[in-house]
């Protein structure tokens, strides 16, 4: 039954449209905030008091008593802390996070000119970092993609009209916005470094890491390409420069540039970090086979092993439409033939700017195989700026052991690297002297 009310919810309620608030009414945050955390408190007490805050509308979908329910049935076993926080995401919109001890559930509400609930989503959403707000920038909440919602953070430099804007996407696996991994937060420095620079940027957290429940047999496009569209259009309602909207991807999210340069030629150009012309299989096949050597386990022992990993590879190349559902590598194959679809081969042609970067000690993405490639495909074309970091790992941060472990250690990005991502966006030229890539 809880699986049927939350379905119903989200289905019916969620999606009835955010009612326009009429010119002659006007509703203050205060207010607006006010009558959220009321009726949040409601749910939280299970309070029929409820009933008074929805619309008629919402009430002929969803009783009060079944909206109560489905509250309750969704943080059954689970010990209430807080209601949290209160954002505003427009001038009738608002959500609140509510605090339990194993989960925070956020509670997404529209209302009408008489302040009464017209939709209301609820759902598990991890919650925002702090915002910064200081003398260089300011951050702003906003909500990426289609229902459910995701976590994003706009950060907008401030003195500057119509800033250029880049559009951050992680690599793959379950990322936050900060592409958080264990104490390091590449996403949050890069944005920083931008925005101090006079450079905005949006960063979301990925569908994956929100909602990795609903992420069974999904393609590229359902975990990445439709949130990163919307992030892209959601900037027309900022005051960034729209003409200067690039695309920054790392690692995997670098890989799939090209194939979202091509759906979105409002895009000015695009950064690669740690990116690869190659295949994703490829990739982890290299991977697999250095960890096997690194093991030191024998030649023999490895050949073995990598035989699997080749009649898997096999797999891949040879899927169609008409292929069985099955699991390569425990990915989906409906996500490997999407992967083919959008493959480097298919959109290397360009016709913008792309700045590619590399550390030189990263071990994830090889210097002599995935960044060689890129110079040799691009030697002749100006569009495309290529250079390489002598020191830095594969989170362009400074590397310490060449070991995966470093990454448990706290550290920051380069300076460099985002110095050189403001002066290559600025249309300067970021090599010490000219070469052919320029």
């Amino acid at each position: 039954m809880k699986k049927i009310l939350l379905i119903i919810l989200i289905l019916i309620v969620g999606c009835s449209k955010p009612i326009e608030k009429e010119e002659t009414i006007y509703i203050s945050d205060s207010m607006l905030l006010s009558e959220a955390n009321e009726v949040v408190n409601n749910l939280i007490d299970n309070d029929k008091d409820v009933s008074k805050k929805l619309s008629d509308s919402f009430k002929e979908e969803i009783p009060a008593n079944t909206l109560l329910k489905i509250y309750s049935d969704y943080v059954d076993g689970l010990t209430y802390i807080k209601n949290d926080e209160s954002y505003i995401v427009n001038d009738v919109c608002v959500y609140n996070y509510v605090d339990y001890d194993y989960k925070t559930v956020k509670v997404y509400m529209c209302f009408d000119k008489e302040l009464k609930v017209e939709s209301l989503i609820i759902n598990d959403l991890r919650k925002l970092p702090e915002l910064k707000d200081n003398d260089f920038f300011k951050e702003e909440a906003v909500l990426v993609g289609n229902l459910p919602y995701l976590n994003g953070i706009l950060t907008l430099p401030k003195n500057v009209k119509k800033p250029p804007v880049v559009v951050m996407v992680s690599g793959s696996g379950p990322n936050d916005l900060n592409s958080t991994i264990y104490e390091n937060k590449p996403f949050e420095d890069l944005a920083y470094g931008l925005a101090m620079q006079g450079i905005a940027s949006i960063r979301f957290d990925k569908r994956t890491y929100a909602f990795p429940e609903s992420m069974n047999n999904i393609t590229i496009e359902e975990e990445y390409f439709y949130d990163v569209s919307s992030a892209i259009h959601m900037l027309e309602n900022y005051d960034v420069d729209p003409y200067k909207i690039y695309y920054l991807g790392h690692s995997f999210g670098g890989m799939i540039s090209f194939s979202i340069m091509h759906q979105h030629p409002e895009l000015k150009g695009a950064i690669l970090l740690a990116g690869s012309p190659r295949k994703l299989e490829e990739i982890i096949y290299d991977q697999a086979k250095n960890t096997m050597i690194d093991s030191g386990m024998s030649e023999a022992m490895i050949n073995e092993n990598l035989k699997a990993y080749e009649d898997a590879i096999d797999l891949i190349n040879n899927l169609n439409e008409e292929s069985e559902d099955t699991k390569i590598f425990e990915i989906d194959s409906k996500y490997w033939l999407s992967l083919n679809n959008n493959s480097f081969e298919n959109f290397k042609d360009i016709n913008r700017k792309f700045l590619i970067l590399q550390g030189e000690k990263d071990f994830q993405i090889f210097m002599d195989k995935d960044f060689e490639m890129f110079k040799e495909e691009y030697k002749d074309n100006k569009l495309v700026t290529l250079k390489s970091y002598e020191n830095l790992n594969h989170l362009f941060m400074e590397s310490i052991n060449g070991t995966i472990d470093e990454y448990t250690i706290k550290s920051n990005v380069s300076s460099e690297v985002i110095d050189d991502i403001v002066n290559w966006i600025n249309g300067k030229n970021i090599l010490k002297e000219k070469n052919k890539n320029e």
